[in-house]
C-alpha cells in the first residue's frame, strides 16, 4: 500500500513541478512580448510537438538542443532532428553558447 502512495506522492510533485515550469514559460513569452502558447503532453517529445504544431497550425518552431556529441547524437537521436526531419513548418533550433562551446571545444 505504501508504494502506491509514494507513486502518487511523486506524480502530485512532477504536476505541480510542471504546472509551475508552464507558467514561467508563459511568463516569458508575455515579458519578450511574443505570441504562442505552452502545451504538454505525454508521449514521445518529437512526436508531441510536430502532432500539436500540426494541431495548432504553428508558423514555426522553435527548439533548443542539449549539445551532444555525434556519437550519442546518431545511437540515440535527438528531438531536435526529429523535428527537422518531421515537422512540416519551418524549425529553428538554437544553441546555448555553453554546448557550443562544449561542442567546438577550442575552435571557436
Amino acid at each position: 500500500m505504501s508504494d502506491v502512495k509514494t507513486v502518487c506522492d511523486i506524480l502530485d510533485r512532477e504536476e505541480k513541478e510542471e504546472k509551475s515550469l508552464q507558467k514561467q514559460l508563459e511568463q516569458k513569452l508575455t515579458e519578450n512580448k511574443l505570441t504562442g502558447s505552452v502545451k504538454t503532453g505525454v508521449g514521445k517529445p518529437g512526436e508531441f510537438v510536430v502532432s500539436t504544431a500540426e494541431r495548432e497550425n504553428a508558423d514555426v518552431i522553435i527548439c533548443g538542443c542539449r549539445g551532444m556529441g555525434k556519437v550519442r547524437r546518431t545511437l540515440i537521436g535527438t528531438v531536435s532532428d526529429y523535428l527537422v526531419h518531421h515537422a512540416h513548418v519551418p524549425v529553428v533550433v538554437c544553441r546555448h553558447p555553453s554546448h557550443v562551446h562544449e561542442i567546438l571545444g577550442d575552435r571557436k
